[in-house]
């Protein structure tokens, strides 16, 4: 298991067969795994607050990505966690969509409701499947 700690994001180039890439808890926090399918390359990410304080983490992330994928035709990204309420969640959403091309880039949120306190996010890297664990 790889596992990607608060305040971090990692571009994931090697593993092991059976490795799965794991957000770690997300409590406050949002979660971003990127996934090329022909590469199998995962870039992942574990922010407290994107919008805010951490939004060099994420810009830097969203650069490393794109060069990343420059060859990739499809990038599925999946985002998770406990961003707050829906309008915070929609001004992410939008924030996040500027960023990411929507030609390359299939973004898909998965936003917990209000009795979630925490949300895994996890990927297999080979098969690109993603899967979030919660905790109330």
């Amino acid at each position: 298991m790889i596992t990607i700690e608060q305040g971090e994001w990692q571009c994931i180039t090697e593993y092991e067969y059976g490795d799965m890439i794991n957000t770690g808890g997300l409590g406050p926090c949002t979660g971003i795994v990127m996934h090329d399918p022909v590469s199998k390359i995962v870039i992942a990410g574990h922010f407290t607050d994107p919008d805010t304080h951490e939004d060099y983490k994420l810009s830097a992330m969203i650069s490393c990505a794109n060069s990343q994928f420059t060859n990739s035709s499809q990038v599925n990204v999946t985002v998770t966690g406990r961003v707050g309420d829906t309008d915070s969640q929609s001004e992410f959403e939008e924030s996040l969509g500027t960023m990411l091309s929507p030609s390359k880039y299939n973004i898909i949120y998965e936003w917990p409701d209000a009795s979630v306190d925490s949300i895994d996010l996890e990927i297999d890297p080979e098969s690109g499947d993603t899967d979030t664990f919660t905790t109330t």
